[in-house]
């Protein structure tokens, strides 16, 4: 009996291969779209003050819930080999309720539910006796254990390789036909920047008689980035008594009067006051005060708008 390669493909072929891809469909769908359960932690380190017994400087763990799945019992562990732990705060924005356990050495942390996107941050004010001593830190969960988190790069387009090149090499020929002309106003603009924003940022803590950061400022290197001074404002502001600690947070406050700032900067400006403040920090603040945000480079005004805030801030911050 003679068979027909096409019927055999018809009624045979076909349908064993449509029933096996019903078969596995609900499995491939569930491998696609089930919740990953991922939890991340983002060490950082503020700049290190040299003092008598060793080197003070402020440590920042934010930890993150990165899936999409809930994650349970959740516990991160910071321990100091060398050095104490002299102070420590938990900050969380969603409603969590953690449960903190500490120590001279170690901080740690238990959460039982953090859901997809939460996070909390341990920040610690340590003494180390070398600037380099880093602690230990675990963390983990009963579902998965935590990484720390990696920015992946973004993986290159090569077909547009060719179109990159001819637009380098176009842009390169406009800034050689141009440079010549404007370096040297540049130049000055970019020296006379830099000069504004240094001297603001020893303005505001003199104005605030705030001295041992002042003196401080003096040993630094000239080019002192607004996060770097949010920083230092921290860490004295941790350790400083009620008076001086106001005018530290008062001071932070001040930097949000600049206007031309990096977000990033902005946003550590924020954190560092949130941190110090605690359930005295006001959102609405911080608003009116960008609002009133002016350009580093008119030194008259900005020292104007720092004075009004300082003389009397409720009056400045209300008065349109």
């Amino acid at each position: 009996m003679k068979i027909e390669f096409k019927k055999v493909l018809f009624y045979a072929i076909a349908p064993a291969i449509v029933a096996g891809l019903f078969s596995i469909a609900p499995k491939l769908y569930d491998i696609v779209v089930e919740p990953t359960a991922k939890l991340t932690y983002l060490l950082s380190s503020g700049p290190e003050l040299e003092v008598q017994d060793g080197f003070r400087k402020i440590l920042s763990i934010e930890v993150m819930n990165s899936g999409r799945k809930p994650l349970s019992n959740v516990a991160a562990n910071m321990v100091l080999e060398r050095g104490q732990v002299e102070t420590h705060k938990i900050q969380e924005e969603s409603g969590l309720k953690p449960t903190v356990v500490a120590n001279e050495r170690e901080v740690s942390v238990e959460i039982n539910m953090l859901h997809p996107s939460e996070k909390f941050t341990i920040s610690a004010m340590v003494m180390v006796p070398y600037a380099e001593n880093v602690p230990r830190f675990s963390l983990r969960s009963t579902e998965v254990l935590g990484q720390p988190f990696i920015v992946e790069p973004k993986k290159r387009d090569r077909k547009l390789d060719l179109l990159g090149a001819i637009l380098a090499a176009t842009s390169v020929f406009v800034m050689a036909s141009t440079v010549m002309v404007r370096r040297k106003s540049f130049a000055s603009r970019l020296i006379g920047l830099t000069s504004s924003k240094q001297d603001v940022l020893f303005y505001i803590p003199a104005r605030l008689k705030l001295p041992v950061i002042s003196n401080e400022m003096r040993l630094i290197d000239t080019k002192l980035t607004y996060l770097r001074m949010a920083d230092i404002l921290l860490s004295h502001g941790l350790m400083a008594a009620r008076e001086e600690r106001e005018n530290t947070i008062k001071a932070l406050k001040c930097l949000l009067l600049v206007s031309s700032m990096a977000e990033t900067s902005l946003t550590v400006i924020i954190k560092n006051i949130k941190i110090l403040e605690g359930d005295d920090y006001s959102e609405e603040e911080i608003n009116l005060l960008r609002e009133k945000a002016t350009s580093v480079d008119d030194q008259l005004v900005i020292r104007d708008q720092i004075n009004n805030y300082i003389e009397n801030d409720l009056a400045f911050l209300t008065n349109p």
